[in-house]
């Protein structure tokens, strides 16, 4: 958790300097939570802790303390947005790790979905090419879950 706070309040030095969040910025706090609760929950889910879905969601209520003051300040531009994002798709991930599904293709799914949605909402054209990318990993992610399946029932039928 050290190494998630240190980043998300150099991410968001500039938020409380100019009261809005720059691409860049919105960008790191993406990816500290994508790399951020994907590795937790990889080593929770290694190391067979419970409840695993107890670090998606208190990354969302980290993030709910943001929303919060944007809501406060009825200010509904992009910071708003920004945090909305990110608690939606932590709280999706949630689910899906809940359920025990494909980890990756879930964290994939979530986060390519979480960057359209920003790409969609600032015009932000890194947004759009993060989002082309981590688009490609989920494909590749379900592709393996597919081959996964497969060959799960290709054992269980013979």
């Amino acid at each position: 958790y050290l190494f998630y706070f240190t980043f998300y309040a150099f991410a968001l030095a500039d938020m409380f300097r100019q009261k809005v969040l720059q691409k860049f910025d919105i960008l790191m706090l993406v990816l500290i939570n994508i790399f951020v609760v994907a590795a937790l929950v990889y080593v929770f889910k290694v190391l067979d802790y419970e409840p695993v879905i107890l670090i998606p969601i208190s990354f969302a209520v980290i993030n709910a303390v943001f929303l919060l003051r944007e809501i406060k300040s009825k200010n509904y531009d992009t910071n708003f947005s920004v945090f909305s994002g990110l608690i939606i798709s932590l709280l999706t991930f949630s689910v899906a790790v809940y359920l025990n599904n494909y980890v990756m293709t879930s964290f994939w799914a979530t986060e390519s979905v979480l960057l359209m949605f920003l790409w969609q909402k600032t015009g932000q054209s890194i947004f759009k090419r993060f989002f082309k990318y981590i688009f490609c990993l989920m494909i590749i992610a379900q592709i393996f879950t597919w081959s996964h399946y497969s060959s799960s029932c290709s054992l269980i039928s013979s």
